[in-house]
């Protein structure tokens, strides 16, 4: 093939690889309601009220984790476009020049394995800087090994302010490029320790802590957390074989090509998965926390592997999961049940289906209570995301997030989903004195659920309770539920 015609052939396997991602992402385009959290930040910001989750609140609590996707978003926020729609078009386009990358450094086979698998295609929405931090991580990791260790350096910074734990996954990749170029790579410290340390200045000056109130809020540790991180693995890994049969396929090349570049992407790949058994995994669709590693598999592979057979049947697998099959039985995938909280078992597509939901449940929610309630009130809730967003209610948070008291907590072990390590019970707050105590929308002729409202109201050191319903006038027969709760 003549030089031009092999260019040109890479540009087509590149356009065809990112273009069968985004319509794959766009399949499952979506808003997970832990988004809306960084969204009432960055438009506080916007606002000129500083990154507050709740105004008025001194110290402010560093409820995020994701400082730089925060300010990034801050923007758009200010222009009053919808934060939800820029973040997931931003995520998208990540998503899309990750596989770009991908296909033009590893091949055709690689940048389609990444673009039919449905994890990457689920995250590559989602509100969340979930596609930003894997793109970022893989342009470090790539400037890294081409010896362009200022650019790794600016890269690994953005690592490190895309999530809180990003400074251990910075180190990696930069000491992947040291195994490479020895003490040459120092240079690309430079960048990221500065940026760390005017990160700790910026985050205990503001905030009076030296790591985000969602570290706190997070389990530490222990055997409960490793059962339900390992269970999240074997899930994983049984709902998507191509990635443990592509890992033990460049295990065994690397060993026998003896492939330095290879074992290197590899050992990135490995280490996400660790990193999400160690931290006891995550609730949410998909393997949200392995989603990084898989360009560093697919590039691993793209490097090692030659076979056709082999790689047709790697893309044979790898959509499985949209299509809602697995390889296994599901009572084998029941058995690894790892969503503590909801003693249903879903499969990973049916569980973004129902967060999906439940967020646009939650959006509506919001917006009914921001009518419906004045400026300055408070609500006892859980699920702060979407109903904060749109009410701008002042939030007591029953998990902690954005709550330095409830995340200082230190509750037994208890076998619940990860986030809710350290919930806490409505009347925890009573000593605050809240307005509301729960919030729902329903039918005019449903009743509340008498087995909660006397829970409710038998909660130690409760005031009485009043039911205020509000018509939502929007053509149906729904109300706003609000129990009230009647200080004296």
């Amino acid at each position: 093939m003549n030089p031009t015609a092999q260019v040109q052939g890479n540009r087509m396997a590149v356009l065809l690889a990112a273009a069968l991602f985004v319509a794959h992402a766009v399949l499952y385009w979506f808003t997970c309601d832990d988004a809306y959290i960084s969204f009432r930040y960055s438009r506080h910001l916007a606002e000129g009220h500083g990154l507050v989750f709740n105004l008025g609140e001194d110290p402010p609590v560093e409820g995020y984790s994701n400082l730089l996707w925060v300010l990034l978003l801050a923007p758009f926020a200010k222009l009053g476009l919808s934060l939800a729609w820029c973040a997931n078009l931003i995520s998208v386009a990540c998503g899309a020049v990750l596989v770009a990358l991908c296909t033009r450094r590893a091949g055709l086979g690689a940048g389609l394995l990444l673009a039919l698998c449905p994890a990457l295609a689920l995250w590559g929405s989602s509100g969340l800087e979930t596609m930003p931090f894997a793109l970022a991580l893989l342009l470090c990791y790539e400037r890294a090994q081409a010896g362009r260790f200022l650019a790794a350096g600016l890269y690994a910074s953005a690592v490190l302010l895309l999530r809180v734990d990003g400074i251990a996954f910075a180190l990696l990749v930069l000491a992947c490029g040291g195994l490479k170029f020895g003490r040459r790579m120092l240079p690309a410290l430079i960048a990221p320790g500065l940026c760390l340390t005017a990160l700790l200045v910026f985050r205990t000056g503001y905030y009076g802590e030296w790591l985000p109130n969602t570290a706190f809020a997070k389990s530490e540790l222990s055997s409960i957390t490793l059962e339900r991180g390992a269970k999240y693995l074997a899930s994983f890994l049984l709902c998507f074989p191509a990635v443990p049969i592509g890992v033990l396929l460049a295990t065994g090349l690397c060993w026998r090509q003896r492939r330095l570049d290879a074992g290197l992407a590899l050992l990135v790949a490995l280490a996400t998965l660790a990193h999400g058994l160690l931290v006891g995994g995550d609730f949410m669709p998909m393997g949200r926390f392995f989603v990084p590693g898989l360009a560093f598999l697919a590039l691993s592979l793209g490097l090692l592997l030659r076979a056709r057979a082999v790689w047709l049947a790697l893309l044979a697998l790898s959509p499985l999961a949209t299509l809602d099959v697995a390889p296994v039985p599901q009572s084998a995938r029941e058995a690894l049940h790892f969503r503590w909280n909801d003693p249903r078992w879903r499969s990973e597509k049916q569980q973004w289906s129902a967060m999906r939901q439940r967020s646009a449940e939650w959006l509506e929610l919001g917006q009914a209570l921001q009518r419906f309630t004045r400026p300055g009130e408070t609500l006892v809730i859980g699920n702060i995301g979407a109903v904060g967003y749109a009410s701008e209610l002042f939030l007591y948070d029953q998990f902690g997030l954005v709550d330095r008291e409830v995340a200082r907590t230190t509750p037994a072990p208890r076998r619940v989903s990860a986030g809710h390590d350290k919930g806490v019970r409505p009347d925890y707050f009573f000593p605050r004195r809240p307005d509301y105590l729960g919030a729902w929308i329903g039918s005019a002729a449903a009743q509340p659920d008498p087995q909660q409202e006397r829970m409710l109201r038998s909660l130690p050191g409760a005031p009485p309770l009043r039911l205020l319903r509000h018509p939502l006038e929007d053509g149906t027969d729904r109300v706003l539920n609000l129990w009230r709760l009647e200080w004296p």
